[in-house]
């Protein structure tokens, strides 16, 4: 029998993608690369951008969306961005939980967004999971498109329009300050304790 697969999200789920862009921004004096943010990160905000309160993070840091994808870029380019960091909190043990308990754990991620920067962006996300140890069996790289086709017993993300769209199987909302808004009918787990018990529940 095949094994149930699971589709675990990787940004804001697995790596902090959030937390590894506000330490970029923060030091990037060391590359060298001052630009337009930084007026903004060193004199408003005392150095660090704040954790943003809503999805479009540019708008809580004072920024055109264009400006915030030229840094993001930038922040990939210099290998900084998809290597820096360590898991969230619970990460790494729980997914090796969902393994355990015999899912076919799909990573699933929207990371194919910035052109010309795939293969960084492949080697570095692969790279980045071998080192800290996390089980997965596949990994899907998205460019933008919705996770609504996916198959599979279950979803766990932390963007809003995500769990919505995803109607035909469970979907679970992991718990971040840029979705506390949410009122959606997705079941919202608080962490990676509650995400595996809810989780290991669809078996």
């Amino acid at each position: 029998m095949s094994k149930p697969i699971l589709n675990i999200d990787l940004d804001g789920v697995i790596y902090p993608f959030i937390d590894v862009f506000r330490r970029y921004l923060t030091e990037k004096k060391a590359y060298g690369t001052l630009t337009f943010i930084d007026q903004i990160t060193f004199r408003e905000f005392g150095g660090t951008p704040p954790v943003p309160t809503q999805w479009n993070a540019w708008e809580d840091w004072g920024m055109p969306k264009e400006q915030w994808m030229s840094e993001f870029r930038r922040g990939v380019n210099d290998g900084f961005i998809w290597s820096d960091g360590e898991p969230i909190e619970g990460a790494v043990d729980g997914m090796w939980q969902l393994d355990d308990a015999g899912y076919f754990l799909r990573i699933v991620t929207n990371r194919l967004v910035l052109k010309a920067s795939h293969r960084e962006t492949l080697f570095a996300t692969a790279m980045w999971l071998d080192k800290f140890n996390i089980p997965y069996h596949s990994l899907c790289m998205l460019g933008g498109e919705s996770k609504a086709t996916l198959t599979g017993v279950g979803l766990l993300d932390d963007k809003p329009e995500n769990v919505d769209e995803f109607q035909w199987a469970p979907a679970y909302l992991f718990s971040q300050p840029w979705n506390a808004g949410y009122e959606g009918e997705a079941t919202i787990v608080d962490g990676w304790g509650q995400a595996v018990v809810e989780l290991e529940g669809l078996r």
